[in-house]
């Protein structure tokens, strides 16, 4: 099991503190420390749509479509022994699309991942950055986006819709609320509640709600894309022990 700090051969310690003046803060560590969240892979799971912990020699090809630099690593990983690597290169966003339309208009698409930004990345967290993103047109005929994103430092929702032309992120709602910093240099769990049944989404962090990510009312896409990894600016990040579903996920499944 690794935890907190530099997986395999690579450094790194936890909590991120750092020297630099002008790092963003670390949200601190998981409840309990461990709090059942890590150790041996958990998938498949026969009650998950999707239950990926990267353990097979070659990214599945079934299940997803690699666009950009990802890679497996053995080096570090939540669970099992191997996570996703996902690394900006030559311009190119580093994700990883499920090859499955997902309806989310209407319906409910809850997901779950592990994923650890690394202190070297840590300068580029005040600019934007997709985590997840589930896009493709909406009721209106626009392409409508829900996402979970890194931006101002800390994890947000955001929704977009090309036409008209909405791009909103969850901080502008919730303004004066205590924001969630991302964590750096330790493995957390992310939760997303892409909800079309209600027109909301929601993120949560290492099992919390993070209060500032909701956002209400916008038109959900019909049938999505869903891509994980990184889109825009975040130089690297890993992932692992990713889930869909209909319900919610958890971490310690």
């Amino acid at each position: 099991m690794m935890m907190n700090g530099g997986g395999g051969g690579e450094g790194g310690g936890a909590g991120g503190s750092g020297g630099d003046a002008g790092a963003i803060p670390d949200s601190g560590e998981p409840p309990s420390s461990d709090a059942g969240f890590f150790g041996a892979s958990r998938c498949p799971n026969s009650a998950f749509v999707v239950c990926d912990d990267f353990e097979d020699a070659t990214i599945n090809s079934t299940t997803w479509a690699p666009e950009g630099m990802v890679t497996l690593d053995p080096t570090r990983f939540a669970r099992g022994a191997k996570s996703l690597h996902a690394k900006v290169s030559g311009g190119n966003n580093p994700t990883l699309r499920y090859t499955q339309k997902v309806p989310i208009a209407g319906h409910r698409h809850w997901g779950r991942m592990f994923v650890y930004v690394p202190m070297s990345a840590s300068g580029s967290l005040m600019d934007h950055s997709n985590l997840v993103n589930a896009s493709g047109n909406n009721s209106s005929g626009s392409l409508a986006a829900y996402v979970a994103a890194i931006g101002a430092g800390v994890l947000n929702g955001i929704f977009f819709q090309s036409n008209p032309g909405i791009d909103e992120t969850s901080l502008l709602y919730h303004q004066g609320m205590m924001r969630t910093p991302v964590p750096i240099d330790r493995w957390f769990c992310l939760e997303w509640d892409f909800n079309g049944v209600d027109k909301e989404l929601r993120l949560f962090l290492d099992g919390d709600l993070i209060p500032t990510s909701t956002i209400s009312g916008p038109a959900a896409p019909t049938l999505a894309d869903i891509r994980i990894g990184i889109q825009f600016v975040l130089p690297e990040a890993w992932f692992d022990s990713v889930a869909f579903a209909t319900s919610r996920v958890g971490c310690s499944q």
